[in-house]
Formats: C-alpha cells, sequence, structure tokens
C-alpha cells in the first residue's frame, strides 16, 4: 500500500502543471527522501537545512563541471572534480550522523541514487 502511494504520489508531481519542472523535482526528491528514511517531525526539522547545504554544495560542483567543455577537461580535471564531491560526501556524513542513525545516512544516499536512476528513466534518458 505505502508504494502504490508513492507511485501515486510521484506520477501526480510528474504531470504537466505550473510549477516549474526543477521545483517539481525537488518536491518529489523531499517526498521520496523522506519516505525512504522514515522520518518523524522533529527529525526532519534537523535534517532538511543541513541536507539543502549539501545539496547545494553538490549542485555548485556540477554546474562547474557543466561548464567547462567536455574535450577540455584532463583526466586530473575528472579526478579532481570526483574528490570534490567525495569531500563533500564525506563531510555532510560527519553532519547527518548528528541527526540520522548509520543506517539512515546509508539509506540516504542509497536513496539519491535510486532517485536520480528513477527521474532519469522517466525523462527517458
Amino acid at each position: 500500500m505505502k508504494h502504490i502511494f508513492t507511485t501515486l504520489l510521484l506520477s501526480l508531481f510528474l504531470l504537466p502543471s505550473f510549477a516549474q519542472k526543477g521545483e517539481k523535482i525537488e518536491s518529489l526528491k523531499v517526498a521520496f527522501i523522506s519516505e525512504k528514511l522514515n522520518l518523524d517531525a522533529s527529525t526532519a526539522q534537523k535534517f532538511w537545512p543541513v541536507y539543502n547545504q549539501y545539496d547545494d554544495e553538490m549542485k555548485n560542483l556540477i554546474q562547474q563541471r557543466r561548464q567547462q567543455n567536455k574535450d577540455e577537461r584532463s583526466v586530473d580535471d575528472i579526478l579532481d572534480q570526483e574528490q570534490r564531491a567525495l569531500d563533500i560526501k564525506k563531510k555532510y556524513a560527519g553532519l547527518f550522523s548528528k541527526i540520522l542513525t548509520a543506517q539512515q545516512v546509508n539509506q540516504l544516499f542509497v536513496s539519491e541514487k535510486e532517485f536520480r536512476k528513477m527521474i532519469m528513466k522517466r525523462a527517458g534518458r
């Protein structure tokens, strides 16, 4: 039943609406991660501000990567960006562990990957 509700909720968000596409995806992401982590209200109140900072840092890193010409990126540039992403994840894993259980922190990173796969699949990529 829980999966049916999630699928229905996700489908509704994916339908065309007046909200911008990015806002819809962010709303879907919040709902998806909240469900996967089974956050109570108190934990969610502590978690989401920290997660939003993490997400902003990761988005900035991705934006920097997109600004670089793919043909001009060296192996060192690629590895440097991957290392920076790993450093951000390590930094925030420590911060998340002050709010979440170890299992929830692991589930967070797994859920992010699952969410990206789901969105890419639905987008037809």
